[in-house]
């Protein structure tokens, strides 16, 4: 999903560290460093060479910045992995992750604006005509669609015998997995004002759904059911932007949770009381690893948090563009940027150790199966790659 910026972003003073290529891209650029920031010299130096490049989606020569949405997924079948693809021109692909060898193609009924979904037998991806497509995972063909009437911008849920999809109307849908009748439908009113682009994901974890709305609410509900064992206002009172829109973390006795215009939050996974909340406006991203949060501000920012109190590990004010989305590989945060490179970060410091820009930005995050790595650019180019450390 994208996110909106704007804001001055902080200067910057001293130089950062290159990083290695291997196939022609332009050589990377070093980044500067503010003068107060935590430099390690013995962080662990980053080698990134391209394995494969594809071009999946066609950019139309009047689009001035094209733009790609849909982050692939990767799933493991058997011995190897495959690579699921959805475009803005609404085609859906598979790959052998190992060489990019395709292996099949399907044109849907609108763009494809969040992850697919993968399990053993299907693939569940919706578009922004309103249409959730299962699909064969072996052939690509369609096992049966449904037609929701709300475009879909967030990634379904799918269990042994349901697939959650929400709606960017505010509608949280459950579906039988084998014939996509509605089980069960939960609605919020849209709120009035100004919200973000996207709609929130839903996360199953045991008998529980969780799916954040544009009105700030966080609502965790029954499996079965859609009965309501609990909602949680993040909003405080903010009018706009409140969207929690990025899928839930749960975490033991916690369950994470991010407003866009508001902050993160760590609540109760039994009441959705809140534990605490760290004030962040315009963050767009977050990933939780060894009990550190990752975020992107989309004013040009990048922090850690201490998941256990929220408090502020390091920060690192970004030059020139601004970050929508990030990942994680090994001691490196991945920072995608939406029309500049892809930065490297030293995880422990958020020291930045370079950057990459082989084509116009990346509204997606990198995605790893251990070393390997891949990217979809806004160009519509699908990059494999692998990172040494």
């Amino acid at each position: 999903m994208t996110r909106s910026a704007a804001g001055r972003l902080g200067a910057m003073g001293v130089m950062g560290w290159c990083l290695a290529l291997s196939v022609g891209c332009a050589t990377p650029t070093p980044e500067p460093v503010s003068k107060s920031f935590r430099v390690d010299p013995f962080a662990t130096q980053p080698r990134l060479d391209i394995e494969w490049r594809r071009s999946i989606d066609r950019v139309d020569l009047g689009e001035v910045e094209p733009q790609q949405f849909a982050t692939p997924t990767l799933h493991r079948q058997a011995d190897r992995w495959e690579l699921f693809v959805g475009t803005d021109s609404g085609t859906l692909f598979k790959y052998r992750a190992s060489d990019g060898n395709r292996r099949w193609r399907r044109q849907l009924d609108g763009a494809v604006h969040a992850s697919p979904t993968v399990t053993s037998d299907h693939v569940f991806v919706g578009t922004l005509q309103g249409v959730l497509y299962a699909l064969d995972r072996q052939s690509g063909d369609v096992t049966w669609k449904t037609r929701l009437n709300r475009g879909i911008e967030s990634s379904p849920t799918a269990t042994d015998e349901t697939v959650f999809v929400a709606t960017n109307q505010d509608r949280l849908i459950a579906l039988d997995i084998s014939s996509g009748e509605t089980r069960w439908t939960y609605e919020r009113s849209t709120p009035e004002e100004f919200t973000v682009k996207g709609s929130g994901t839903p996360v199953v974890d045991g008998q529980t759904v969780y799916c954040g709305f544009a009105d700030g609410t966080l609502a965790a509900l029954e499996v079965e059911s859609g009965d309501t064992r609990w909602t949680s206002d993040l909003s405080e009172g903010e009018g706009e932007f409140t969207d929690v829109d990025e899928p839930v973390v749960v975490d033991g006795n916690r369950v994470y949770a991010l407003s866009h215009g508001v902050g993160m939050f760590a609540l109760d996974r039994k009441t959705g009381n809140p534990v605490w909340r760290t004030s962040l406006r315009n963050a767009a991203s977050y990933v939780l690893r060894d009990d550190t949060i990752y975020l992107t501000i989309a004013t040009g920012r990048v922090i850690a948090l201490d998941a256990e109190n929220g408090k502020g590990d390091w920060s690192f004010d970004m030059e020139n563009y601004l970050p929508v989305d990030l990942s994680q590989a090994g001691p490196y945060l991945m920072v995608s940027t939406s029309s500049g490179p892809l930065y490297i970060l030293d995880r422990e410091t958020g020291y930045p150790l370079s950057t990459w820009k082989p084509s116009s930005g990346f509204n997606t995050p990198a995605i790893f199966s251990s070393h390997s790595g891949y990217l979809f650019s806004n160009k519509g180019y699908l990059y494999s790659f692998r990172l040494a450390y």
